[in-house]
């Protein structure tokens, strides 16, 4: 989103929007713009209005993650006390062991929140206590960093992010006729939904359009026959019941269409990574359905390797990135750029981890 275009009354007419991958602005006109951009909500509120104040105040979480044999067993730990009165967690993730998080306020929303040496630090002065065998810098084999959109109630001064309220809040700007959905959190999306859209007939005049989130199912699950459990049978004959079960998790009922395509290219069976279940048909349905056009985009956003194993990730870019440059039609120099901008980034990431 660039900029808005206002009509005679003030109100918001049309969208100013750039297309990244072609480098090209158009505009999108609508009687209605709904902002639902999360930790980014005061940008585009203030393009909209730019006197409103902002409400937004970003929270940083960052995790650290282990190999699973460090701390073996499927139950997750709750430490209840930290020297900051919050609370951390120990829990699986994957085939390793995330500990987190971490509750502080981040305020440059244009840089990419990464692990800080401190935040490392932290939470291995936090967990140390609790474990059997101690755990170092150099146990760490990959680390990520959120943001919270937390919510500040109008008129109030900066407040320290862990007693912000994790709750939500639909805000509609008069002058400007904006619609923004503010604050909340992924276990309570579908009421936030429905709270933004009924709001949204409010003022489209159409009241008689009641919300249908609630029996809504998700991609992956609305084929009611398809069945699980031969599914995962059968599939595990072929690539072992890890990846059997990873598919399905991931994918539900589109996980046979991943699988179709080794029909035409054999060689899309094979995995990414020895250590992980994931296959090579998965970058290939991830570029052709999943709208990934970048390396990252696949790794951190699709599967989730990176937040997994950052030197594992590094040595399966390559070959990722020449299914990445067959389907979309990329130039040598192109393949180059993008590998070599997705090595620097995970580089950075494990050296701050060792620092």
């Amino acid at each position: 989103l660039q900029n808005f275009i206002k009509d005679e009354e003030g109100k918001l007419e049309k969208a100013v929007v750039n297309n990244e991958i072609a480098e090209e602005a158009f505009e999108i006109k609508a009687k209605l713009f709904v902002n639902c951009t999360g930790p980014f909500a005061d940008n585009v509120r203030l393009m909209a209005e730019p006197d409103e104040e902002d409400r937004m105040r970003p929270s940083k979480g960052v995790h650290i993650v282990f190999p699973s044999e460090l701390l073996p067993g499927k139950d997750a730990m709750l430490i209840p006390k930290t020297k900051d009165g919050r609370v951390v967690f120990v829990k699986p993730l994957g085939n390793k062991v995330a500990v987190g998080t971490t509750d502080t306020a981040f305020d440059d929303m244009s840089k990419e929140p990464l692990l800080e040496s401190e935040e490392v630090d932290y939470l291995l002065e936090t967990v140390n206590p609790f474990v059997e065998k101690e755990l170092t810098r150099a146990d760490i084999v990959s680390g990520f960093a959120g943001v919270r959109p937390l919510l500040a109630p109008r008129n109030s001064r900066r407040t320290e992010t862990k007693a912000l309220l994790r709750d939500h809040e639909v805000e509609h700007m008069p002058a400007s006729n904006l619609l923004s959905l503010l604050g909340g959190k992924w276990t309570t999306y579908r009421v936030m939904s429905k709270d933004c859209m009924d709001y949204a007939d409010m003022l489209l005049n159409r009241n008689d359009n009641s919300c249908t989130t609630a029996s809504h199912m998700l991609v992956g699950a609305q084929d009611t026959a398809f069945d699980k459990k031969a599914f995962i049978v059968e599939t595990s004959t072929l690539f072992g019941k890890e990846t059997a079960e990873h598919l399905y998790e991931n994918y539900g009922d589109l996980a046979p269409s991943v699988l179709k395509l080794i029909d035409n290219d054999a060689t899309l069976r094979d995995k990414i990574h020895e250590g992980f279940p994931f296959l090579m048909a998965e970058v290939v349905f991830s570029v052709k359905y999943g709208m990934a056009t970048k390396l990252r985009d696949f790794f951190a956003r699709r599967i989730r390797m990176e937040i997994l194993d950052w030197r594992a990730s590094m040595d399966s870019a390559d070959k990722v990135a020449a299914i990445f440059q067959k389907e979309l039609g990329w130039s040598n120099e192109e393949r180059k750029t993008n590998l070599n901008e997705y090595i620097v980034l995970l580089e950075k990431k494990i050296a701050t981890a060792s620092i």
